[in-house]
């Protein structure tokens, strides 16, 4: 009886604990409490079809972001006619399990990539070091209008109509499609409850989700003269960004989203024609909103990403006059995320490799470490920081950077080793033999294995006369090449004995050989030894 009351009382213990537990998680809106290895940092995108996505992948060479997570949804039917038309299969309408990374495919189809493709590849070195992640989160529709206007395609997907100047009383619908539906303020609700969803997912599993800031990649739909004469689009637009801010604030409880950065990418000069005679304007209402919404407003480029060229026809690898192809794509990405680690005022830091890689830490203090790691067989040639060589700074793969300057840019080069051609020559007869090698890199281990026939004995292996270190977990004997040299092998020939009683030793040393360093570098003598059976003596 005594027993039972323990067991009980220990699972009322265990019971209570339970409950404890599920006490801490948080009400709608407020963030929960988590060390640094669970912050999640998000970056918003939205838009019509360039920010969805629609630059085809041309090749195998993508990428994949490791330490950026992804949560999107583009082009889901929520009005409109003929419906079967529009919905394609490849489509990513649903958030119901997150990518745990990001890399091509994540466009309005399986084959295509927006925005967060570059925008990953600029942010992923900056959560490298295991302390938080990121994670881009997406929703936008193609062809669709920010104003409330009923062009072809925002019949099918809604507007992005702010919700301010919505009707008193108005809801958009977005729980589907159906025949009639307003397409008034439907992406930007659904963008909103999208974002709801995933971040309130977030924390429930213990995760604090911080937002950077928005990418808005918009207004190709708008170009029209008459919407830029009459400031209609850049008006809209400013009261987006307020709308957009504050009900993201309202979500997460975070009152600093007042100000979340806001990132507006300047339409193609190139849309549709080489020199589109609309664009101007509407740069000019962009350029606008940036400057009267003050620093964490701010506008990219995109004048040198060509879709239409001189001669009027699409440019190699773009889909068509309308998108982007994909390294423009890439790059588009690339300035946003780039545009939004600014306005955050944090250090921007970039790297990139030839025959390698380059990782890099952010550290407390605000300096930079870098790791250095070069393809098999290659070794650092060059390293540049900002410009300046610091090659010779960079030691065991690693270069610490303590310059408080905001953008650092790392640039690494890796060159191919000294590589040494082997020669080969006999050990002797009926002594043994080796497994030949082709040549040996500059710099890295030697390793010599060596069986020889039944009735000989191995007495030592050497390299330049020096015996070279035996390693009894793979019985091979090792040596690091670091000039030239000559591996040689003493294999003793076991005693027997004569008609007269006396005892015969015969000694047979190996090697003859020659390597020769290609480059110029003088040659010198190697004897690689293979696998045979038989007896050796261990040095």
């Amino acid at each position: 009886m005594k027993m039972k009351k323990l067991i009980a009382k220990a699972l009322s213990v265990v019971c209570g604990c339970f409950v404890c537990f599920a006490a801490v998680n948080p009400p709608s809106g407020i963030t929960a409490k988590a060390d640094s290895s669970s912050v999640i940092d998000m970056y918003l995108i939205a838009g019509q079809s360039n920010a969805a996505g629609y630059s085809p992948i041309l090749d195998n060479s993508a990428e994949t972001f490791e330490n950026v997570w992804y949560a999107g949804m583009t082009e889901k039917a929520l009005t409109g006619k003929n419906h079967s038309d529009y919905v394609n299969s490849d489509t990513t309408e649903s958030f119901d399990s997150y990518k745990k990374s990001v890399t091509a495919g994540l466009g309005n189809l399986t084959n295509r990539i927006g925005p967060e493709y570059g925008i990953a590849k600029t942010i992923n070195g900056m959560y490298a070091n295991g302390d938080k992640k990121a994670m881009i989160f997406k929703t936008a529709a193609g062809g669709t209008s920010l104003l409330d206007d009923t062009p072809e395609l925002s019949e099918r997907y809604g507007n992005w109509y702010p919700r301010s100047l919505w009707e008193q009383g108005y809801t958009p619908d977005i729980s589907g499609y159906y025949e009639g539906n307003d397409p008034t303020g439907l992406l930007y609700q659904l963008f909103v409850e999208n974002f709801r969803k995933v971040y309130h997912e977030l924390v429930e599993k213990g995760y604090t989700p911080v937002v950077k800031g928005m990418a808005w990649m918009q207004g190709e739909t708008n170009l029209s003269g008459e919407y830029n004469k009459n400031k209609a689009y850049g008006d809209t637009l400013k009261t987006f960004i307020t709308d957009i801010r504050a009900d993201l604030a309202d979500i997460t409880g975070d009152e600093t989203l007042a100000s979340m950065p806001f990132v507006i990418g300047k339409i193609a000069p190139t849309f549709i024609s080489n020199n589109n005679p609309n664009v101007p304007a509407m740069h000019a209402q962009q350029e606008r909103v940036a400057e009267e919404m003050g620093e964490s407003v701010s506008t990219v480029s995109t004048d040198d990403l060509i879709i239409v060229g001189e001669d009027g026809k699409p440019m190699a690898g773009c889909p068509d006059k309308f998108h982007f192809c994909f390294s423009d794509a890439v790059t588009l990405g690339q300035r946003f995320g780039e545009k939004i680690v600014e306005l955050n005022g944090q250090k921007l830091v970039t790297a990139s490799a030839l025959n390698g890689k380059v990782d890099y830490k952010m550290n407390n203090d605000g300096s930079v470490t870098f790791y250095l790691t070069p393809k098999e067989h290659y070794r650092l040639q060059l390293l540049t920081v900002n410009g300046n060589d610091v090659t010779a700074q960079a030691a065991e793969g690693a270069y610490n950077f303590n310059d408080p300057s905001s953008r650092v840019y790392a640039e690494a080069v890796f060159a191919e080793k000294n590589k040494f051609e082997l020669t080969y020559d006999d050990l002797g007869a009926g002594a043994g033999y080796w497994r030949k090698a082709k040549f040996w890199y500059e710099g890295e281990t030697l390793s010599v294995k060596i069986f020889v026939n039944e009735g000989y004995t191995l007495s030592k292996v050497t390299f330049n006369g020096e015996e070279m270190k035996y390693n009894e977990i793979t019985g091979e004997y090792e040596t690091l090449i670091l000039s030239e040299g000559k591996i040689s092998a003493v294999v003793t020939k076991n005693t027997e004995e004569k008609p007269d009683g006396n005892l015969k030793t015969d000694t047979e040393t190996g090697c003859n050989g020659s390597v020769a360093l290609t480059g110029g570098t003088a040659a010198f003598a190697v004897c690689v030894l293979a696998i045979t059976t038989g007896k050796r003596k261990k040095k």
